[in-house]
């Protein structure tokens, strides 16, 4: 049976805005070339709660977030948490994003009834899967805890801004250790998707 997902969006840029800005200048992360200066992140994030499968356009989010001197994605991407039928795996999934370099992504679930499998035995701790969108050139975190039910997932591309991410595809793969029931619960915490030019791209999340 299908896993029940419950879901909300709550942007976060600090973390992964150093992280393309200013931690990966230095090999050149989105269209900056060396010796430029970094991209400075906001000083305050931008938050926004968006509720299940509801639909949010570009002029409503932005009168929620009211930001200042930020620019905002023209479009609004989607993320989806697809369960595999048989329980064993849940698939993040982006649709309909455009420019994509770097994501934030946090996972809350409930390890009484779930545990994620190892996706590499060989590094310490317990990580998911990569996937293709972005193209996972460094992650920064990959970390899945079984004892509080968390996953956190940080990664992005490297070099010219020319292969940034548009389209719909893979973010990563969380496979469970035994089948996750229909009881079981999987939310989206925290997400923030990252255009080459070190700017937040407008997102929902959705079942």
């Amino acid at each position: 049976m299908a896993t029940v997902l419950t879901v909300e969006r709550v942007c976060r840029v600090g973390l992964i805005l150093t992280l393309c800005g200013l931690s990966l200048l230095a090999i050149g992360c989105g269209s900056g070339a060396a010796g430029s200066t970094p991209a400075s992140s906001p000083t305050a994030a931008p938050t926004a709660v968006v509720t299940e499968g509801a639909d949010t356009d570009a002029s409503s989010m932005a009168h929620q977030t009211e930001v200042p001197d930020t620019v905002r994605s023209s479009s609004i991407a989607t993320l989806r948490l697809v369960p595999a039928a048989d329980g064993r795996s849940l698939e993040v999934r982006v649709d309909d994003v455009r420019n994509l370099y770097a994501v934030d992504l946090e996972l809350l679930f409930d390890a009484a009834r779930v545990q994620v499998a190892d996706a590499d035995p060989a590094t310490d701790g317990v990580q998911i899967r990569p996937g293709q969108s972005p193209r996972p050139d460094f992650v920064a975190i990959n970390q899945a805890d079984n004892k509080r039910g968390v996953i956190r997932y940080v990664a992005t591309q490297l070099g010219d801004d020319e292969g940034a991410f548009s389209g719909g595809g893979l973010v990563a793969t969380i496979n469970w250790q035994s089948p996750a029931g229909a009881d079981v619960t999987v939310s989206v915490s925290g997400v923030t998707l990252v255009s080459s030019d070190a700017q937040p791209i407008d997102a929902v999340v959705k079942r």
